[in-house]
């Protein structure tokens, strides 16, 4: 009935509402991070460690310093001997944030560890690696991992993705040997003496 409704609508909680965010980390999560970071110096739980390490750099990712959560999760990372998902989690995470600040020489070893695994998350560690190893210009090395992930799984995500990868890496490679040979003109607009393209 709709008194009956009414009453259990009196009784149930009402939602706080919800503080946005400022920007300033302290300010935001007074002192949360800091007890993060004590309780990942002093704890001896590998996983608990792994766990805390992986909210404290979504903190870090959250106020644009990924740079300082990759830092976390490799600090954690010295701790772990045992091979688990948790540890593959905190190498994949460790890699995305050092490639969100730029660094994929420091990404690199971290996917490299979960590409050669035998996790469920090794086919996104692969194309991760051959789009950072791109990025860094070892065309070889990241064809290497498109050429392993579209052959071993050429029908999953990943898979189609590494095909588009080889596909470009492909085209790059014959358009630049053209425009070395002469063969094409490059189409890039020349910037002359006063600055204006000609």
């Amino acid at each position: 009935t709709p008194k009956d409704k009414e009453a259990q609508d009196k009784d149930k909680p009402k939602e706080a509402p919800k503080a946005l965010a400022s920007g300033d980390l302290t300010k935001d999560y007074g002192d949360i991070v800091e007890k993060l970071q004590k309780f990942i110096e002093q704890n001896k739980d590998k996983n608990a460690v792994g766990e805390a390490a992986l909210t404290l750099s979504e903190i870090y990712a959250e106020y644009k310093t990924p740079d300082q959560g990759a830092a976390v999760i490799e600090n954690a990372l010295k701790g772990f001997d045992k091979k688990n998902i948790l540890l593959y989690v905190m190498q994949m995470r460790g890699g995305d944030l050092y490639a969100l600040s730029n660094q994929c020489e420091k990404a690199v070893p971290l996917w490299e560890l979960v590409a050669n695994s035998e996790s469920f998350i090794k086919e996104q560690a692969q194309l991760k690696l051959g789009v950072c190893l791109q990025q860094m210009g070892q065309l070889d090395q990241a064809k290497k991992w498109f050429e392993q992930l579209s052959s071993k799984s050429p029908n999953s995500t990943e898979g189609f993705s590494a095909k588009r990868y080889l596909r470009f890496l492909e085209f790059k490679s014959r358009n630049g040997s053209l425009l070395e040979s002469g063969a094409v003109k490059s189409e890039t607009p020349k910037e002359t003496h006063d600055g204006k393209n000609s």
